[in-house]
């Protein structure tokens, strides 16, 4: 039954709504297909509409038709008379027949097919070569092959031949037209719109036996023409056409059935052949089928040789069945419109949805008592779906881990002036309630049962599967149930040290959560666990228990030891307690012996069962409650230490000298370690070896051990020894020097000395007075302390008469720097001084000119120099009065103290003199030095005081060398300009190198510049050089530059007319300067790099004398106008050496690429 309009309407439009329909074995989009159909028919109906206008196709033009998309097969359409070399070039026997052709596509050209006629029987090879011009190297060639013979409808009744080459009579001639072929062995790639030339030649030459090349069925002998295909008669193959290599990609992986998950990784590969130079592959992820919300993804557009790419699923993709597609696109990546060039997967693959696990049970505001059994629920989801055609992987049941998280509440902040109470402690960190179980789901957990004792708070779930997990939304909440006790170890009282044979230790400490109503406890036991289940019963006593305010609620009492071979020592209470509503701690204190079993060092913890072990009533309602957790409950260990102290020697001070007469002098560090004490130490007095080595043992007084910068051993207990001793006796003052358990103190000892003494002289420990020192005890228990002394003899400390100084250049002395005539307060130097032993005042300072042929004392402005300190404060001066040599003005006292042990720098400036024609200074060049002067030392140079000895001290030392300062009229400061290059090198002219120039206290001229260019793959002429007046580049001066460009150096003059003068920059002034150049031939991989180029060492004379020297010293030649403006001539040009701006090494080199 024929469909009604209305449902082929709907049959239509639907199938328009489809993202792909069938066509025959093949899945395309739907609105491809449909295009498809209209363009056929389009394409029908308009050669119909041509045929029937015009009755006949019309011949090719001479070029090759412009096609609207590449083809892989074209037609020649050619003149009647292409160019033969001898006769008129009718026939191939050793002759060459060409015929030009202008490209018509970038695809790569396969093969030349031709129409031949023969004439009698030809054994003759025809060679078809591909040339750029007639008579150059073949691109390519190939012999043609006879493939086939025309249908019989081409026979020709074919004239004798006619040649004005061919002398004898005609032979034997064929009258079939055959199809021959030359096919590349690599195809090659033409340029688009380019001429090329199809040259035909013969290897022999025979009159008799040949081939011709066809021109038409009606004279096949006429020029010996290529033509045009099926021009000459309807139904012949093309007689002369070219066959290009067509693109095609190949998609390698995924290529169906593999399987992915969203947000991982994914590699696609591909095999891409005969692609055109500027072209890509366009990559693209799509559902197999309908997905509802997917779409198509572009992955990446690639160069088509790269063959491979890897990338990362989105994270939002929609898991289900995909394909991958590639196309051919153009350089900006965009499809060929008729998707001509292209290849799908050959099946689906599956993109899976990454696993995840839910929290369903508690989530979240949840009550839970302690010791009922609840139900934790979650939800696992391995991705099994939309899998399509593909089958689905089996998911691997990874086992499931539960752990229980405790959630810290803050309490809210105390009201202004009311003091809270101090918060709980936060619950357990993290529980593991189960490990290893199936992922069924559900988890059937009794609240705090077992070694899974909890205090009530706040919690959250987490449950693990493998990598994945999930936790609670918000915390639940686990609570006692009502008239309940819980008991937990208090995280108040720490593992700790307590002393031995000492009441009133700590042994341990416990939490009672009471819920519900006040508890009575009526007895209460605790059993002591030391490890090694020794009789220890008997050596604790005297145990009280305590409330957390202090007071006793319950003991004393002593531990007894029961079990015979395997023994429990335990602790019971049987006073009556009560404890309210809430959290209380109570903390376990007694006397722990050494004896046959607990020894120092032993451990020692307290635990109990809370179910058993305690007898517990409601203090309201007379109910036995029977508390919670069933398992045991222990608090934090205990260790059993004694009293302990070792004294030591520090290693520091080292040994040094010192000035006689200096006090407080420090001798020794002591170090008192009570680190391994179970309690705090008190030292009354300690025995310290005293060794004079040289000089007398009274050399010393007033000596003192202090505590930080306070002195511990004062007033009668200060020691000023009369003879060296193993224990000479120190007492410390008051109640003794206190060391804290678990601590050490470092105690210096310190001495003054007498003026004058000259000695060596030691304070170190001798382990020998260990046996009779009895000056520590137990701060706690009073009892003796049990001292370790680690022997040393100390370090040895010299008094020696007087310190002494030397005299050095800083290593922050300015470097070589080009200074103005005319400038002030120049920073020539800085001299360092170094004292050792003793501060010392520094009196007076010598200086001298260094480098004396090159500067003199009039290069300064009343050839006088300042001292300075580096603080900027000034001391003194100095006067260059009759020659190269000066000593300072007196220095105040206390001016300039060099530090004991230390060093103090000196600045030395001076302001310059002026250059003009009746100055003293009528040229620019001197290079000004001014150092410290070794030979002059004494009162009439240089000297200081010793502040400790007062002695009067000279230098040591040997004549500084600072770098000095060149004095010029002007000259110039040089930058380099970046950011200005293009982002690819281009065949064309452009800047090669900018930077600018700024004339600084006068005119400067500029005569030569020299450049330094190093090129690759890219050919560079025309070079200029450009000045402008502004930053843009936009305002240039009028004349360019001469350029001279050889073995990679470009030199500049800049002279103008009429080239006595060079270019001047005027003072202050800036001017850009930018060198330009033609680029040629350059491809991908081509750069060009420039730089300005700096100068070696310093010269200086008229401009072309510097131009002489060697090419070290002669790039950057200028002059400073010293005295007016200067031509070539002048005795007034120098080169670039250190300018500002332009190091030797030259200016960073600025490059272009490609």
């Amino acid at each position: 039954m024929a469909k009604s309009n209305e449902q082929l309407v709907h049959d239509t439009l639907s199938t328009l709504s489809r993202e792909f329909v069938v066509v025959g074995k093949t899945r395309v989009r739907s609105w491809h297909a449909w295009l498809a159909i209209g363009v056929v028919v389009g394409i029908f109906t308009g050669v119909l509409y041509v045929a029937n206008r015009s009755g006949e196709v019309e011949k090719s033009s001479a070029q090759v038709p412009p096609l609207p998309t590449p083809s892989t097969e074209y037609n020649l359409a050619i003149a009647k008379n292409p160019l033969a070399t001898g006769g008129i070039g009718k026939t191939l026997a050793n002759k060459k027949v060409d015929q030009t052709f202008t490209a018509p596509s970038d695809l790569p050209l396969q093969s030349v097919k031709l129409a031949l006629t023969k004439v009698g029987s030809p054994a003759q090879q025809i060679t078809v070569s591909i040339r750029e011009t007639r008579g150059g190297q073949d691109l390519t060639s190939a012999v043609l092959i006879v493939i086939s013979q025309a249908s019989s409808d081409s026979e020709l009744s074919l004239p004798d031949l006619e040649s004005a080459d061919t002398a004898d009579a005609a032979p034997t001639q064929t009258s079939a037209i055959l199809n021959a072929v030359a096919t590349f062995k690599s195809p090659i790639s033409l340029k688009v719109g380019m001429k090329y030339f199809i040259v035909l030649a013969s290897d022999t030459i025979n009159r008799n036996n040949f081939y011709q090349v066809a021109v038409d069925n009606k004279n096949p002998y006429a020029g010996g023409n290529i033509i045009v295909g099926n021009a000459a008669r309807p139904g012949l193959d093309a007689v002369a056409s070219l066959k290009f290599a067509k693109p095609s990609v190949t998609v390698l992986s995924p290529n169906g059935k593999e399987t992915f998950m969203v947000g991982g990784p994914m590699t696609v590969k591909w095999n891409a052949s005969y692609f055109p130079e500027n072209s890509m592959v366009y990559l693209e992820l799509r559902p197999n089928r309908y997905i509802k919300g997917a779409v198509a993804i572009k992955i990446a557009v690639l160069a088509p040789l790269s063959g491979s790419y890897s990338w990362r699923i989105p994270k939002d993709i929609i898991p289900g069945d995909y394909i991958i597609e590639i196309y051919k696109a153009d350089i900006n990546g965009n499809i060929d419109p008729n998707e001509s060039v292209k290849d799908v997967s050959d099946g689906p693959f599956n993109i899976t949805a990454q696993p995840s696990i839910t929290v369903l049970s508690p989530n979240g505001g949840e009550q839970w008592e302690l010791g009922t059994t609840e139900a934790i629920k979650w939800e696992s989801n391995r991705p099994t779906f939309n899998c399509g055609d593909i089958p689905c992987p089996t998911p691997t049941l990874a086992p499931i881990t539960i752990t229980l998280v405790g959630e810290y509440i803050a309490p809210p902040p105390c009201p202004v002036g009311i003091q809270c109470a101090t918060p709980p402690p936060p619950p357990t960190q993290a529980l593991v309630i189960a490990n290893g179980i199936s992922d069924s789901g559900l988890f059937n957990w009794t609240v705090g049962k077992g070694s899974q004792s909890i205090p009530p708070g706040k919690y959250r779930i987490k449950i693990t599967n493998g990598s994945i997990s999930d936790a609670s939304d918000a915390p639940f909440s686990v609570v006692a149930p009502a008239n309940s006790v819980n008991i937990s170890k208090s995280e108040k009282i720490q593992a700790q040290n307590i002393v031995a044979d000492t009441p009133n230790q700590i042994l341990g400490g416990f939490v009672l959560q009471v819920s519900g109503e006040s508890v009575v406890i009526s007895s209460a036991t605790f059993f002591v666990d030391d490890k090694n289940n020794k009789m220890i019963g008997s050596e604790i006593t005297n145990v009280l228990l305590y409330d957390e305010s202090g007071n006793i609620v319950a003991g004393p009492t002593d531990a007894l030891t029961s079990g015979g071979l395997y023994s429990v020592s335990s602790v019971t209470f049987n006073d009556k307690f009560t404890a309210k509503v809430g959290s209380n701690t109570y903390t376990l204190r007694g006397k722990v012996s050494t004896g046959d079993g607990l020894k120092n060092g032993s451990v020692i913890t307290i635990y109990t069962s809370p179910a058993k072990n305690l007898e517990i009533t409601g203090q309201t309602s007379g109910n036995i409650i029977n508390a919670t957790p069933y398992d045991l409950v222990y608090a934090n260990p205990i260790t059993l230490r004694t009293g302990a102290l070792t004294i030591s020697v520090g290693a520091e001070p080292v040994s040094q000298n010192f000035v006689a007469g200096t006090t407080e002098v420090e001798f020794t560090r002591y170090k008192f370690d009570a680190s391994a004490s179970a309690e705090d130490i008190r030292i009354s007095s300690v025995p310290l070896a005293y060794t004079v080595l040289s000089g007398g043992a009274a050399d010393l007084n007033d000596c003192k051990l202090y505590d930080g910068a306070t002195a511990i051993t004062t007033g009668a207990n200060t020691v000023n020894p009369f003879s060296a001793s193993l224990a000479t006796i120190f007492t410390f003052d008051g109640k003794g020097l206190i060391v804290p358990k678990g601590t050490s103190k470092i105690i210096p000892l310190k001495c003054s000395t007498r003026s004058g003494a000259v000695g060596s002289y030691a304070w170190g420990l001798d382990s020998g007075q260990q046996a009779n020192y009895i000056g520590a005890t137990g701060l706690t228990s009073g009892q003796a302390i049990n001292e370790t002394l680690f022997g040393s003899a100390g370090q040895v400390m010299t008094a020696i008469p007087g310190g002494a100084f030397t005299v050095s250049l800083d290593a922050g002395s300015a470097s070589y720097k080009p200074v103005n005539a005319g400038a002030t307060d120049v920073e020539l130097a800085r001299i360092k001084f170094s004292s050792t032993e003793e501060n010392i005042d520094l009196k007076q300072v010598a200086l001298q000119l260094s480098d004396t042929a090159q500067n003199t004392p009039n290069d300064l402005l009343m050839r006088q120099v300042s001292l300075w300190t580096t603080d900027g404060i000034q001391i003194g001066t100095a006067i260059f009065a009759a020659g190269d040599y000066a000593t300072s003005s007196a220095i105040s006292a206390g001016a300039f103290q060099i530090p004991a042990n230390g060093s103090k720098v000196m600045v030395i400036k001076g302001s310059i003199a002026s250059i003009c024609a009746s100055c003293e200074l009528v040229r620019s060049g001197d290079l000004l030095k001014v150092d410290w002067d070794s030979d002059n030392k004494g009162f009439g140079g240089t000297y200081g005081i010793g502040n400790t000895s007062g002695m009067n001290v000279f230098p040591s030392g040997g004549d500084t060398f600072s770098a000095g300062v060149r004095i010029f009229r002007a000259y110039p400061i040089l930058a380099g300009i970046s950011g200005w290059q293009p982002s690819s090198l281009a065949n064309s002219d452009q800047p090669l190198f900018r930077f600018s120039m700024k004339a600084n206290g006068g005119d400067i001229g500029i005569y030569k510049l020299t450049f330094k260019i190093n090129q690759n793959l890219a050919n560079l002429s025309n070079l200029r050089l450009w000045v402008y007046q502004d930053s843009s580049f936009t305002l240039p001066e009028p004349d360019t530059a001469f350029v001279n460009f050889a073995n990679g150096f470009a030199e500049v003059y800049l002279e103008s007319p009429p080239y006595k003068f060079t270019r001047i920059v005027p003072n202050g002034a800036t001017r850009y300067i930018e060198l330009r150049g033609s680029v040629s031939d350059a491809v991908t991989g081509s750069y060009i790099s420039t730089e300005l180029v700096g100068d070696h060492a310093y010269v200086m004379s008229e401009a072309v004398i510097v131009d002489a020297f060697p090419s070290e010293y002669d790039n950057f030649i200028w002059t400073p106008n010293s005295t007016t403006t200067s031509n070539v001539n002048s005795n007034d040009f120098t080169n670039g050496y250190l300018l500002p701006g332009l190091p030797t090494t030259n200016m960073n080199p600025q490059i272009l690429s490609r």
